[in-house]
């Protein structure tokens, strides 16, 4: 018996404690042990009251097993441990705690009634848990904006989050920025949450109210404290609501949310304006005691003229910090002459000073339909802090050096909500040491903010004043041009970054016309970072590109994002990239694009189990590449409809599909595309009894893609071949192929294929005798259904455990 067992974490995501995971593991088998024998049970008598193995929970109890938190939970609500074994498991493996809230305000004062509010509604909700529904705490804070709703959320979910120790999550559901940057989609975030929460791509059901569902599954039992900043309304935030009452939730939004207090029985806190004494408070914080004490007539005046806005008062203080020769009565009077300029900002002379010239050679002031115009800002800030606000990112914006002024504004056209260094070189035209430099005066000037390694964030608030003043002081033309730039960039990096993950099956030739094409160097980790990080941005860029980016843009981009989102599966942003690239290529009558796009987005509703609309797509595909001659993206569609067939089970169809792909990419000399078209092939010839030809195209599929180091798909055939060997007898051969297909599943992060790799290969154990393996990649097989709500899969597997007894 030559194969052996590879030991590996469940989902591939080992649940690690901060020091030894094996003394930690060792530590919670030792409590619930002595839980179990508290109760006076026996393991058997444990293992029939929780559905697990006997053997499973003896190996957890000796610290041999990592226990998965399903297991956790189920054995103390089975010993009546009160919470106190997942509280023990939860400190052990903090490195899968989730922990998403941002840095707390660095400067944060008063507000003592509104967090006294927020410590009553906790304390009322935890004293009367025995009593109440299981309904989580939710509590919406609302208030104009830069009232500084954020920051208090922020502050008081950081001094309370030891109330929740499972962890926290945290989004910006993007509500309230311009009107081009739709607000986050209640879909993608869930997928965000269930990945966060260790749910594998692969399973994650499509439709917002199954996500819904998921996701309330994965946090039932765990105490989690939720934050949802900057939400547009209660449709938004409802779906994202837990389902249990050991969790809580922060609703920050411009709006009141009554309907959440309908819906959740929500608490509501208005902001108002800071008080004089907490706005002094602020000030003297940040600007120093002293100096405040010194002018506190010119203090008195500041409080005036921001509004006791916390985010204008922060701005302006961090101002007279920065320049130590700045006194605060300069500054007031700095800020009542950009009141007095932005009072009368109707494109007439305020402009002429905001853009440093003296309106002889003004660019055109324009507007931009869909977007803001000049009035767009008031009306966004909203009546009574307009003039503080807008006054204080006028001066901050009128001391930026004309680079970084320039950037600042380019930045508004970008709708992602991070962008990062690479990308902002490209946006304002500059190399990487001058954009470097615009960057740190515009975090000098609190005009961005870092959101991570080499990449920045911006307020709403200042987004929208950059995005008004791109359109009153660029020309239509300069802006359309960056924008160029900016899409053009994405789509280089999106194919540097695919290739480094694996050969493409439809070569392209991309041009470019401008200095910013990426040079960054790409590993497979290292892509798949760069990946992760741009996930958010997928969508704002794509929309980019369908409108003012150069055409072809958009189905390029999607073309690149492909292996991610093959590898990752965030179904709804894989939808959404497609479905707008398949728009703008049918409008711009780019019928390559159109369906090269249509081909990827067919394989994902394959995936995801719609069969049906697979084929129409497929079809389609297939129809307009051969009207439009890509031979290439033909292959590739007719690849993708004999892995159709087959999973309907209609195996001639897929050997005369299998048949025409492998015959086309021969001729073209695709190696990857052919090897993808022997493993179908060989699939449907299998089938009909034909090994002999199966093993011969299975056996040349993986020296091919083994010779493009594509381990992903070199894993689909490995199993192929294992499941050859199975069918014709060869059971020592089948067992070390499955272990060989779960190693390179595991090594190219998937999962959910390394769980079904090794139920087969506990197949071939047993029946080879060894029943111990089997048992072994059983229970590993278990543990990871479990992990990833694999139902079908934890089913399958615990019926052959109950074979063994």
């Amino acid at each position: 018996m030559t194969a052996r067992r590879t030991t590996r974490s469940s989902a591939g995501q080992a649940i690690h404690t901060p020091s030894d995971p094996t003394t930690a593991a060792s530590a919670f088998g030792a409590e619930m042990r002595r839980w179990r024998q508290a109760r006076g049970m026996t393991l058997a008598q444990l293992a029939a009251r929780v559905c697990w193995e006997k053997s499973y929970i003896a190996r957890v109890e000796r610290g041999d097993r990592t226990p998965k938190l399903q297991f956790v939970r189920d054995c103390d609500a089975a010993l009546a441990a009160e919470g106190r074994l997942v509280a023990i498991w939860s400190t052990e493996h903090s490195a899968l705690t989730p922990a998403q809230l941002p840095a707390a305000p660095r400067h944060f004062v008063g507000r003592l009634d509104d967090i006294a509010l927020l410590d009553a509604a906790a304390n009322d909700a935890r004293s009367s848990s025995a009593t109440r529904s299981s309904a989580p705490l939710v509590i919406a804070i609302d208030g104009p904006p830069g009232s500084g709703k954020t920051g208090l959320a922020l502050h008081w979910a950081h001094h309370n989050k030891s109330a929740w120790p499972d962890g926290q999550l945290y989004v910006d559901l993007n509500g309230f920025a311009p009107t081009r940057y739709p607000a986050a989609s209640a879909s993608a975030v869930l997928e965000s949450f269930c990945r966060t929460l260790g749910a594998d791509p692969q399973t994650l059901p499509r439709t917002e109210s199954e996500l819904a569902a998921h996701y309330r599954s994965l946090i039932a039992g765990r105490r989690l404290l939720v934050v949802l900043d900057n939400a547009l309304d209660d449709r938004q935030v409802v779906p994202l609501l837990p389902g249990t009452g050991s969790c809580a939730v922060l609703v920050t939004s411009r709006r009141v949310l009554s309907g959440l207090a309908v819906h959740a029985d929500a608490h509501r806190l208005h902001l108002r304006d800071l008080t004089v004494s907490d706005a002094h408070q602020l000030l003297a914080t940040v600007i120093g005691e002293g100096p405040v004490a010194a002018e506190s007539d010119a203090t008195t005046d500041l409080i005036t003229l921001t509004g006791r806005t916390p985010l204008a008062l922060r701005i302006a203080a961090e101002r007279v910090t920065a320049d130590h020769d700045h006194a605060i009565s300069e500054l007031v009077d700095d800020l009542r002459a950009a009141a007095d300029r932005l009072d009368g900002l109707d494109g007439s002379d305020g402009l002429d000073e905001l853009d440093g010239s003296d309106g002889r050679n003004r660019r055109p002031v324009t507007t931009h339909a869909g977007g803001l115009g000049g009035e767009e800002l008031a009306a966004d800030i909203g009546p009574g802090s307009d003039t503080g606000i807008r006054a204080v990112f006028s001066w901050s914006y009128r001391t930026l050096s004309p680079p970084a002024a320039r950037l600042f504004r380019l930045l508004g056209l970008f709708g992602g909500p991070t962008i990062s260094t690479d990308a902002a070189a490209a946006l304002a035209d500059l190399d990487l040491r001058a954009v470097q430099k615009a960057i740190r005066v515009l975090r000098h000037a609190n005009l961005v903010e870092p959101a991570g390694r080499d990449r920045i964030a911006q307020h709403a608030l200042i987004r929208t004043y950059a995005y008004e003043l791109a359109h009153r002081l660029d020309a239509p033309e300069d802006r359309d041009r960056a924008v160029r730039r900016l899409t053009s960039w994405y789509v280089y990096a999106a194919h540097q970054a695919s290739h480094a993950l694996g050969p493409s099956t439809h070569p392209m030739t991309l041009s470019s016309s401008d200095d910013h094409t990426p040079r960054m160097t790409f590993t497979a980790q290292t892509a798949l970072a760069w990946f992760d990080a741009e996930l958010p941005n997928m969508v704002p860029v794509t929309r980019l590109m369908i409108s003012k980016g150069p055409p072809g843009a958009a189905w390029q981009f999607c073309a690149g994002l492909f292996g991610y989102l093959n590898r990752r599966k965030p179904w709804t942003i894989w939808r959404q990239t497609h479905e707008l690239a398949m728009l703008i290529s049918e409008h711009q009558d780019d019928w390559r694009g159109y369906a090269l796009v249509t081909t990827s987005f067919a394989e994902a509703q394959r995936q995801v189990g719609d069969l049906k609309d697979s084929q129409h797509l497929y079809d389609l595909a297939i129809q307009v590449s051969t009207r439009h001659d890509d031979p290439h993206n033909t292959a590739r569609a007719l690849a993708g409809c004999a892995y159709l067939a087959i999973d309907c089970g209609d195996y001639d169809a897929a050997r005369d599909y299998a048949r025409h792909a492998l015959n086309l990419t021969r001729s073209l000399g695709d190696s990857t595309g052919e090897a993808v078209s022997r493993v179908a092939l060989a699939r449907a010839l299998s089938h009909r009894g034909r090994h002999n030809d199966a093993r011969r195209l299975l056996t040349n599929a993986i020296r091919a893609l083994r010779q493009h180091d594509d381990i992903h798909r070199t894993a689909l055939a490995v199993s192929n071949l294992a499941e050859l060997a199975a069918t014709t007898g060869h059971l020592n051969e089948a067992a070390d192929w499955f272990a060989t297909a779960a190693t390179y599943a595991a090594d190219a992060g998937d999962h959910w294929s390394e769980a079904r790799h090794r139920l087969r290969l506990g197949d071939m154990l047993r029946q080879l005798g060894d029943d111990a393996g089997a048992r072994d990649q059983w229970l590993d097989a278990v543990a990871y259904c479990r992990d990833l709500d694999d139902t079908r899969g934890y089913r399958d597997a615990v019926q052959r455990l109950d074979q063994l007894d």
